[in-house]
């Protein structure tokens, strides 16, 4: 029944939904109760004459805790601030109740006061905690079901004002709202485990409402002109609704004299409100947004507005008019403006857009809130209630010209936004009314209209979306044809049949693209029309070969004899188009040129099969053949076949797990995702690829385990994450045995537990991502390799929440700070004796280096073969561009190196050559050489083995910068940079390897350039 109700909310959204949106209607609730009960107090007590001075007090004290928020919130986890926030407002709720039953004087406008800072503060700080948990896309769907739930929460407070007034006085609705706090203090500490699931780690919280968020907000509105007219309207809108907030106050105590009666007056009217309330923003609110547009449905309030004060001036003294005032100030306000308010930001740039709420919320509405305090206390004792209503009213049409102004820079903020490419239209497109959209297409139009931006192409769709054809219709006589071509397509799909005079019109287009465009949308219907087929027929003799196919396609068993003669055709990019569009009768045509050589046509047969799988008797053997093809079209059209050929077929299934060792991620991504689709039972298909030797392979089989997401699966997984935890733990125990050694096996063995121990607890940490969250786990990682003490800290927290809890406590033992010796008495794990037992269990192994250290056997002093690729593997270690990739991807470019001697006297290359070769130095000595040859020959530096020179070369076709001499017989190892190039295409985790070595040089340089800088002006002071 819930999820009726909040059919937005995704199924795995859904504990995290109910958990915000309860907390949203308990914090909605304890406001209720605060506003009630301060409320009744202090005029019951005072009077509305007390309120200008409460409202001057009430904004200085928000406005200094904002700021004391805004310094305090980077401080701490935003969870623990918000249980630190609860309970230090509990404990000053549960003083102040104290005082109000003591009848402590001060103590009234106090309590009200408090109300107006903790509501400021509470929902700034809800907003950004809920933030933190939510993407974009998540939170529009989301963020107004949360205010539901605070309108809920309302109702339910003024219920519990309306049966406790009743029978207690109003002092005790604060004690309440002291419980209240306390209750949702307590849910945030129950769930901080689930919030750690769920959520981000310190290092990516986004605290929109910090002090430097506030300053960076600042700086936005000084220059833009929708950001200052926004300030205007925030500080005119509260201008008008405190003044009317005196004057309805002064009318309902006047009737309500007495506390107990104003509370339960105060508690019916917001049970009332609040129902209300959530059928505005329910219905209402999004019906308008709809109809009329954002930056006309922000004209609503300010209009209400000075309607209200029209009514208050016209029926003084009477409580129907009051009743309307506060509706209009607070109901409509909640359920109206605010939520168009917020997405009028949307036409600012995303980052800013959290900011600039905090400040005009924060800070302005609160500076606003004084000057209406002073205005009132200046103006209430000279101006009769008639007056301050016409005042009132001046300031509400001041507050309606400021949205005039507001609704007019939107339009031009959104353009230059969404050409700069700031803004994504999909953010704002269904919030714009049709006028709008309308005068925002022409605006983009005139501004770009040789080459139409990206922005404009997106609307096309959005136009025809909204029934806005006419655009769309003079669109087609655009010189472009990227717009020609979108509003071809967005007619065709939105009128059907009532487009096709448009669309024979984009038929017969000189551009294929926009022919082709309007071609995608035509229906069976409109294909019954004879002016269509007539055009068909002409376009299914076209040369562009996708124009013919698809119109063969369309005129059914009128163009089947052409259909069949091009997937015949030995022109290929006919045959590849019209494979696309084969009928099932047709099938065998597909699988007749699965014998083809040309890739093309293979990859188009293939896809041809898959889509007609449940018509085809294919031959296994042949597609299995077609899987290692070296094109990668081919290879994932087979994989894509295979998965059609009957979820439960085990062979098929076999075929498709071969896959998961793929070289490239694509093929291995469509395998883990067929796999996790298939009906059958995969665990023991997938399994032993767990245990591959390439570290892509196992990653791709544990995301197939999670994709399926059979309980059976992701047993395997949690045992495989704590397998990986042990493993790598052992790892780091022989590593912690092993000497130190020059000797070419104990280094390579060192070499090798070292790359086990990453390997294993990478995948450690790839498994928990697949039974965990993997936003989660990437945030763990993240912040173990670039953060604080502090935070690691934090994370590791994290991660021990996570998972087997022994795995987690392992892992986490392992990746804390401190020396191996005092973290060994807390293993539960068998220890190595010393490093002859190592290098026993090393020669059982699975892991391949490990075996090769362990096993090398030398004959009569003469180097072996697998001595030889050690040494070339360690070498190929100390160059700075491999010095952090595994085992697996240095083997992998072992393989391109090639071997070279070098006699004495010998130069490898000179200066000003153009080269390609990395050079690694294996045996010899080598002199790095300028102007060689010449009376100026000057020798920079000598090399010896192992070393390395040229490294550069392999990036770019810089030529050379010095010459290298051979000094003594060298043995060097060559490494041509197009062949590393064409690896980095099968692997491309390389890359990023070395990207990092790189970037890590930029990083050097620029260290060093600062404190060169430093230095200089140093000595210049000096």
């Amino acid at each position: 029944m819930l999820w009726a109700l909040f059919s937005g909310v995704r199924k795995r959204e859904r504990q995290r939904f109910v958990f915000f949106l309860v907390l949203s209607g308990m914090l909605s609730m304890g406001q209720t109760l605060g506003l009630a009960g301060s409320e009744a107090l202090l005029l019951a007590r005072l009077g509305a004459q007390a309120l200008p001075t409460t409202f001057i007090a009430a904004s200085i004290l928000t406005v200094l805790g904002n700021f004391l928020y805004a310094v305090g919130v980077d401080r701490s986890r935003n969870d623990v601030y918000f249980i630190n926030l609860l309970m230090g407002a509990a404990a000053t709720l549960c003083l102040l109740t104290y005082g109000c039953i003591q009848n402590v004087g001060w103590v009234f406008p106090t309590v009200y006061c408090f109300y107006y800072l903790s509501l400021a503060i509470f929902t700034n700080h809800y907003w950004t905690f809920t933030g933190d948990f939510f993407d974009t896309l998540a939170a529009k769907r989301l963020f107004p079901l949360f205010v539901v739930g605070s309108s809920l929460g309302g109702l339910s407070g003024g219920l519990v004002v309306i049966f406790s007034s009743r029978y207690l006085p109003p002092q005790y609705l604060l004690f309440f709202w002291a419980v209240l706090c306390l209750v949702a203090a307590a849910q945030l500490r129950f769930y901080r485990r689930r919030l750690r699931r769920w959520g981000p780690l310190e290092l990516e919280e986004a605290d929109e409402t910090s002090l430097d968020g506030i300053k960076a907000a600042v700086r936005y509105l000084r220059q833009s002109a929708l950001g200052r007219w926004t300030v205007i309207s925030a500080l005119t809108m509260v201008l008008a609704v405190f003044v009317s907030q005196y004057l309805y106050s002064d009318i309902m105590v006047r009737r309500f004299p007495r506390a107990d009666e104003l509370a339960m007056f105060f508690g019916i009217y917001l049970a009332v409100s609040n129902v209300c309330e959530i059928l505005v923003e329910v219905v209402v609110t999004p019906w308008l947004i709809r109809r009329v547009g954002v930056a006309k449905a922000n004209l609503l309030h300010p209009s209400l507005t000075v309607a209200s004060f029209l009514f208050l001036y016209l029926r003084w003294g009477l409580l129907t008019p009051a009743v309307v005032a506060r509706f209009n100030r607070e109901s409509l306000e909640n359920a109206l403006a605010a939520p168009v308010r917020s997405l009028v930001y949307n036409a600012l740039p995303a980052r800013f857009r959290g900011r600039i709420r905090a400040f005009l919320e924060g800070i302005v509405v609160y500076s606003g809130m004084t000057i209406a305090g002073v205005s009132l206390m200046v103006l209430s004792d000279r101006m009769g209630p008639k007056w301050l209503c016409l005042a009132g009213g001046g300031l509400a049409l001041l507050y309606l010209v400021a949205n005039i102004k507001v609704r007019s820079e939107y339009l031009q903020t959104l353009v230059t936004e969404l050409r700069e490419g700031r803004l994504d239209l999909a953010d704002v497109g269904t919030d714009i009314g049709a006028e709008r959209l309308i005068e925002l297409w022409n605006a983009l139009l005139q501004e770009d209209y040789q080459h139409p931006s990206r922005a404009l192409l997106q609307m096309a769709p959005v136009l025809a979306q909204r029934a806005v054809l006419e655009p769309l219709r003079q669109g087609l006589q655009h010189p472009d044809p990227r717009l020609r071509a979108a509003c071809a397509e967005a007619l065709g799909q939105s009128l059907g049949v009532a487009a096709i005079p448009e669309l024979l019109k984009a038929l017969q287009d000189d551009d294929a693209s926009v022919a082709l465009a309007a071609l995608r949308t035509f229906s069976p219907p409109m294909v019954r029309r004879e002016e269509v087929r007539s055009v068909l027929r002409q376009l299914m003799t076209s040369e562009h070969p996708e124009l013919a196919a698809r119109s063969a396609h369309l005129l059914g068993s009128e163009g089947r004899s052409r259909l069949v003669e091009l997937v015949q055709s030995q022109n290929v990019p006919q045959a590849a188009a019209a494979l696309e569009f084969l009928p099932g009768d047709l099938a065998e045509l597909a699988l007749g040129r699965l014998n083809e050589e040309d890739p093309a046509i293979l990859a188009a047969a293939l896809e041809a099969v898959a889509r007609l799988e449940s018509q085809v008797d294919l031959d296994l053997e042949r597609v299995a053949t077609l899987q290692h093809s070296s094109d990668l079209p081919v290879r994932l059209a087979a994989v894509r076949c295979l998965g059609g050929q009957g979820q439960d077929s085990v062979q098929s299934l076999v075929l498709v797990a071969s896959a998961l060792g793929d070289p490239a991620l694509d093929v291995r991504r469509l395998a883990a995702e067929t796999l996790g689709n298939a009906r059958a039972e995969v665990v023991n298909v997938v399994e032993p690829y767990l245990h591959a030797h390439h570290l892509a392979t196992v990653e791709a089989a544990a995301q197939a385990l999670a994709n399926n997401g059979s309980s059976r699966s992701r047993e395997v997984l949690a045992r495989e994450f704590r397998s990986r935890v042990e493993a790598s733990w052992r790892n780091v125990l022989a590593l912690h045995v092993l000497p130190e050694n020059e000797e070419l096996t104990l280094r390579f063995l060192r070499a090798a537990y070292e790359d086990a121990a990453s390997k294993n607890r990478r995948l450690a940490f790839r498994m928990l991502e697949n039974l965990e969250s993997s936003k989660v786990i990437r945030s763990v990682e993240k912040v173990l390799r670039f953060a604080s003490s502090r935070t690691r800290s934090d994370a590791l927290e994290v991660l021990s929440n996570l998972g087997d809890r022994k795995a987690s406590h392992l892992l986490v033992l392992l990746l804390e700070d401190g020396a191996l010796e005092e973290k060994l008495p807390q293993l539960n794990l068998p220890t190595y004796k010393d490093a002859e037992e190592v290098v026993a269990e090393a020669r059982s192994s699975e892991n391949q280096w490990l075996r090769l250290a362990a096993g090398t056997q030398s004959r009569a002093g003469e180097p072996s073969a697998r001595e030889e690729k050690m040494e070339r593997l360690l070498v190929l270690r100390k160059v700075p561009l491999f010095a952090h990739m595994t085992l697996e991807q240095l083997e992998a470019i072992n393989q391109l190196v090639t071997e070279e001697q070098y006699l004495a006297g010998e130069l490898i290359f000179r200066e000003g050559d153009v080269g390609g070769e990395l050079y690694l130095l294996v045996e010899g000595e080598v002199a790095v050489v300028k102007s060689h040859g010449t009376a100026s020959e000057l020798v920079l530096t000598t090399l010896k083995g192992v070393s390395y020179f040229g490294e550069m070369a392999i990036l770019d076709d810089e030529p050379r910068s010095a010459t290298i001499k051979v000094v003594k017989d060298a043995r060097v190892l060559a490494l041509k940079g197009d062949r590393l190039k064409e690896l980095v295409l099968q692997m491309p985790e390389i890359a990023f390897e070395i990207f990092k070595v790189l970037t890590q040089r930029i990083r050097s340089s620029d260290q060093r350039l600062d404190q060169m800088a430093k230095k200089q002006v140093a000595a210049g002071q000096t």
